[in-house]
């Protein structure tokens, strides 16, 4: 922090001191000129003559610079000395309130605005003595300076200003009202009666796999609704996967943010400590436009960046202690075990969110629309997440760190170690077990789900990565679509034949399907397994196949089939009797 001290005085004492010496050489000389007696400045009389208003001498005063002279030295010391006060009582105040985060939430939203006014005035100043000292030597020089210092310090007033406003967060969510989903409610409202929080005002969901609470009025991107008061997003993707008892523990967690004396640090410093970090962003706009437009502006950034970082080691320590104690909140609501393998999950499974957009955005260039992204996403979590090793997963999710809108978490590690959770405990087993808990606690989550991933669709036709259909596009049926659908069909019933969907048989499927036949999509072929009840019947779609099918056709589809069956190397009696009616109905001779 010394050497960061340091720097920062090096970009911020120049104009000042280069102020006080070429001025106090300008009085000397004209001092000296004068042959004054000793004791005696030409400063000090013409102090006195106006302080007397004798006009006469105030005339030749100001003919000969004199004011000016002092006015420009006075400058050049006054912010010198306000920027040296100024540092030393931010890292002061640091000091004192320490982690004492009352004491943060009382004194920095205040410190804040009013320090960033006075480092707005000595961007004018500095900018404006700058300006002079250059003007009559490169006029362009000075023109670049001037209008670089007008627009550093008039920017950094707006947003000092806007400091004092409601911070505003944006998001792609559904506001779910109580008059829709009253067991939503009840569910949320009584955990925050558990932890002694005030239940949130607003409860939005959305896909984007992530648990939060603000205070900030947030707008809903796309549907015209700003909400107002304390807000709480219930992901419907990591819904999917949590148990009942897992999403109490992470919504327990979430609400003791807003308990004791969290709420006050959460109403109050974080959106000012965030307003900072957003206030040297603006400033630092524009570095690559012209150094004598960027000269003056430099000071300040250094300051507030400094200022910033002072209270960014106090921060990082609260953050940590908010989390510990958030956890224990958690905890109290459910166990220690659910809380645990939440945040397993949500480290493993929030990774996948970015390739099943990706290929959404492909199938939906192919004109293929996906109705719930949620079920996709859980889809995923249930026959993708195998495919690495599962070791490797667990060691690596200890050392991950949650994002948050606000804070810097500590690791998962770190966190089991603060609500006594073996780490050794977490298993495989633990982190592959699908809860699907949206079922027990939204109202009509289907239908919630669907219209969020629609939303998604338009939003990705919107900002340009899928084309739309054109009106001429031809989308008539060249009779694949129906062949695959069937395909999948009977791939599906070989998949659950014995009863049950088994993870390995589903990959094998995909990954031999994929190879066999061409646009094999494996988003409408985990449909019809999550729907085994609701497709066509092995023995209705076998009949309609086998007339239109060549002989070498059928041959493939058999042997695919068998393939599938025989993934677990068990085939089960269920599996053969697939296998021996489709074999005799189309009479083959294998």
């Amino acid at each position: 922090m010394i050497k960061r001290i340091i720097m920062v005085l090096a970009l911020t004492m120049p104009v000042p001191i280069a102020g006080y010496l070429i001025t106090q050489s300008t009085l000397a000389d004209i001092t000296s000129s004068a042959q004054l007696e000793p004791g005696v400045t030409v400063e000090m009389i013409c102090a006195h003559a106006k302080s007397i208003n004798l006009v006469g001498m105030m005339n030749s005063c100001s003919e000969a610079g004199i004011f000016r002279t002092i006015l420009i030295r006075d400058l050049s010391v006054g912010s010198g000395v306000v920027a040296v006060l100024l540092m030393g009582i931010y890292m002061l105040t640091s000091i004192l309130v320490g982690k004492n985060r009352n004491a943060i939430a009382a004194i920095f939203p205040k410190l804040v605005p009013l320090s960033s006014l006075v480092i707005a005035a000595l961007v004018f100043v500095q900018g404006a003595l700058i300006t002079y000292a250059v003007f009559h030597v490169w006029i362009w020089a000075a023109l670049f300076v001037g209008i670089g210092a007008i627009w550093g310090g008039f920017s950094l007033v707006k947003t000092t200003l806007t400091l004092t406003k409601h911070t505003t967060h944006s998001d792609f969510a559904k506001n779910v009202l109580q008059s829709e989903s009253p067991k939503l409610w009840e569910f949320v409202k009584n955990i925050a009666d558990k932890v002694g929080a005030k239940p949130p005002d607003n409860i939005i969901v959305g896909l984007e796999p992530n648990f939060y609470v603000t205070a900030a009025n947030v707008v809903l991107i796309g549907r015209d609704e700003s909400l107002k008061g304390e807000t709480l997003y219930l992901s419907t993707c990591l819904m999917r996967v949590f148990d009942k008892s897992e999403l109490t523990s992470v919504i327990g967690h979430e609400l003791g943010h807003f308990s004791g004396e969290d709420t006050a640090y959460s109403l109050k410093f974080a959106p000012i400590y965030r307003g900072l970090g957003e206030s040297i962003q603006v400033l630092s706009e524009g570095e690559d436009a012209s150094f004598f437009a960027h000269l003056p502006k430099l000071p300040a950034i250094a300051m507030l960046s400094l200022m910033y970082e002072a209270f960014a080691m106090n921060e990082r320590k609260i953050s940590r202690e908010r989390e510990f104690a958030a956890d224990t909140v958690g905890v109290s609501t459910s166990s220690k075990e659910s809380l645990a393998t939440a945040l397993a999950k949500v480290a493993v499974y929030t990774p996948l969110w970015s390739g099943i957009q990706y290929s959404n955005i492909q199938r939906l260039n192919e004109r293929k629309v996906s109705r719930n992204l949620s079920n996709i996403f859980q889809d995923s979590a249930r026959f993708d997440i195998s495919h690495r090793n599962l070791g490797e997963m667990i060691e690596q999710v200890l050392q991950t760190e949650l994002s948050h809108p606000t804070d810097t978490h500590p690791t998962i590690l770190e966190r089991y170690e603060s609500i006594g959770y073996e780490s050794d405990d977490l298993t495989v087993d633990d982190l592959t077990k699908i809860g699907s808990s949206i079922r027990e606690v939204l109202d009509d989550s289907e239908s919630i789900e669907e219209e969020l991933s629609m939303f998604e669709h338009q939003f990705m036709v919107a900002i340009g990565h899928v084309a739309p259909p054109e009106e001429t596009e031809d989308n008539e049926d060249d009779g694949s679509e129906g062949f695959l659908n069937a395909m999948y069909s009977l791939a599906a019933a070989m998949v659950g034949a014995d009863g049950q969907i088994v993870q390995s048989e589903v990959v094998h499927a995909e990954q031999i399907g994929s190879e066999m036949f061409d646009n094999f999509d494996k988003v409408e072929f985990r449909e019809h397994c999550n729907n085994l009840e609701d497709i066509p019947k092995f023995n209705d779609v076998v009949a309609v196949l086998g007339p239109a099918l060549r002989e070498d056709h059928k041959v493939t589809i058999y042997d695919y089939l068998k393939q599938i069956a025989m993934a677990d190397d068990d085939l089960a009696e269920e599996e053969k009797e697939l296998l021996v009616y489709l074999r005799k109905e189309w009479g083959l001779e294998i």
